[in-house]
């Protein structure tokens, strides 16, 4: 019946079979010749990453009433993550008080230790309500319940950006609990279409991420966004287009002032239509302003022109003819 259940949660105590849990093999044995209970004192992982644990129950975890724990050899799944250890007396062991075992889709939490609920009277004495308690155990329920097909690490960005304008990143991190995160470090890298490569490092903005990468030249960008939480590396990846800008066609007004400057920096001036009549003075009485003639002087031989000479044979011959006629 049990594997028809995706997840499950074990509390173990003195009035249960250790036997009969051993033959589920959901992932951790125990194991002793004569099974005994001690009083264990709870004590945080601080490399625990599945979900995070509220500062009240981090600074008095070592106050805690203890639980009374099996005594016994524990041997566990790799996967196993260690949310409390035991323990015992001053000596902190190296056996989970509770810990979670995750293997494909399914995912199994233990409590090794009875009277829980004591833990829940030392919330209120401590702080005048149940609200740290009651969070971590909807926290461990959220975590043995979520949806293991749901993206932890997502990044969203414009499929398209105009050449003037900066390329902007958003990002969002969740624990496997799913709750939202921000304190691992997220890395991008930009890559363009010659394979050049462009890293960027996001920023921290609540419980999210923001990257400004700025401007890119027109083109075709790949991306690939990384974080590491634990030991699981997660990334994201995706394509960005920067069209080309025409900057001539973003404003089609002239603007007067600039050309006035343009004018005044190079000693010129600029003259509205109404005062067209002021520029033709002003032209007319530049002093340098002046009309301005050229003269370009040409020598040619001739003998080398055949247009002359016909003319020239031309005449000789009309006089001959001239004066054969009048008999002279």
């Amino acid at each position: 019946m049990l594997e028809r259940f995706p997840a499950k949660l074990f509390i173990l105590g003195s009035q249960s079979d250790i036997t009969a849990f051993n033959k589920l093999k959901s992932g951790i044995i125990l194991s002793a010749e004569r099974l005994s209970f001690s009083e264990a004192y709870p004590e945080l992982n601080q490399r625990f990453t599945l979900f995070t644990v509220d500062e009240s129950l981090e600074r008095s975890d070592d106050d805690f009433p203890p639980l009374q724990s099996p005594f016994a050899v524990y041997q566990s799944d790799p996967s196993t993550e260690v949310l409390y250890f035991q323990k015992i007396g001053n000596t902190r062991s190296s056996l989970p008080l509770i810990c979670f075992v995750r293997k494909m889709d399914q995912r199994t939490g233990f409590i090794f230790g009875e009277n829980c609920w004591r833990w829940r009277i030392y919330n209120f004495v401590q702080e005048a309500n149940h609200e740290s308690f009651d969070a971590l155990i909807q926290k461990i329920v959220r975590y043995l319940s979520v949806k293991t097909d749901q993206r932890p690490f997502r990044v969203s960005a414009s499929s398209q950006y105009p050449e003037n304008k900066p390329v902007e990143f958003e990002a969002v991190l969740y624990n496997p609990s799913f709750e939202l995160i921000n304190t691992p470090e997220v890395s991008l890298a930009v890559s363009d279409e010659p394979g050049n490569t462009y890293p960027f490092v996001f920023g921290k903005t609540g419980k999210g991420y923001f990257l400004d990468a700025g401007t890119f030249p027109a083109g075709i960008y790949h991306y690939i966004a990384s974080v590491t939480i634990g030991t699981e590396k997660h990334e994201a990846t995706g394509t960005f287009i920067v069209e080309p800008v025409n900057l001539e066609a973003l404003d089609l007004q002239a603007n007067h002032h600039i050309l006035n400057r343009i004018a005044t920096s190079h000693r010129g001036a600029s003259y509205s239509p109404v005062q067209l009549e002021q520029l033709a003075k002003d032209i007319k009485d530049h002093p340098e302003i002046h009309a301005v003639s050229y003269t370009h002087e040409h020598f040619g031989d001739l003998i080398g022109n055949i247009w002359l000479f016909i003319w020239i044979i031309g005449l000789l011959t009309l006089e001959w003819l001239m004066r054969k006629n009048s008999g002279l």
